[in-house]
C-alpha cells in the first residue's frame, strides 16, 4: 500500500441525492465512509468510486442489498461473502429447528389432549352400560 492510500473502514452514513428519478437506486446515493484511524472523518463517495470496497460489501451484505455488490468486488471479496451466507444459513436453520421444535411440542400437547379426551369418553361409556 502506498502511503498516500488508506483503507476505508466502513460506511458510516448514505444519503441519497436530491432530484434523482430513482432514489432507491445504488447510483443515486452518496456513500459517506471513514477510513481506518480516524473515525471521525467522513468522506463522502459514490458508488463508482467506493464499489470495489471491502466496506461496501460489507454495508450491502448487513442491508440486504445483494444487488448493489459489483461482479469484480464478488471475486474480490469472496471470503466474507461466503462468512455472511454461511452465517446466515445456520441462523436459517436454527430457526427452522426452533419453529420445528415448537410444532412437535404442540403435536404432543395435542395428542395428549386427545388421549385426555378418549379417556373421558372410555370411562364414560363404561358407566352408561
Amino acid at each position: 500500500m502506498d502511503e498516500n492510500e488508506y483503507e476505508i473502514a466502513e460506511i458510516k452514513e448514505v444519503a441519497t441525492k436530491e432530484g434523482v428519478s430513482n432514489p432507491k437506486s445504488k447510483y443515486s446515493q452518496s456513500f459517506g465512509a471513514t477510513y481506518d484511524g480516524y473515525p471521525d472523518d467522513i468522506h463522502w463517495f459514490t458508488y463508482e468510486e467506493i464499489k470495489l470496497e471491502r466496506a461496501m460489501v460489507e454495508y450491502c451484505l448487513q442491508n440486504n442489498h445483494w444487488g448493489w455488490i459489483d461482479f469484480e468486488a464478488r471475486k474480490i471479496h469472496k471470503d466474507i461473502i461466503d462468512q455472511d451466507t454461511l452465517k446466515r444459513s445456520k441462523e436459517k436453520a436454527d430457526k427452522q429447528a426452533k419453529t420445528t421444535a415448537k410444532f412437535t411440542s404442540k403435536m404432543k400437547r395435542s395428542k395428549n389432549n386427545e388421549s385426555t379426551a378418549l379417556e373421558g369418553i372410555r370411562k364414560r361409556k363404561r358407566t352408561e352400560v
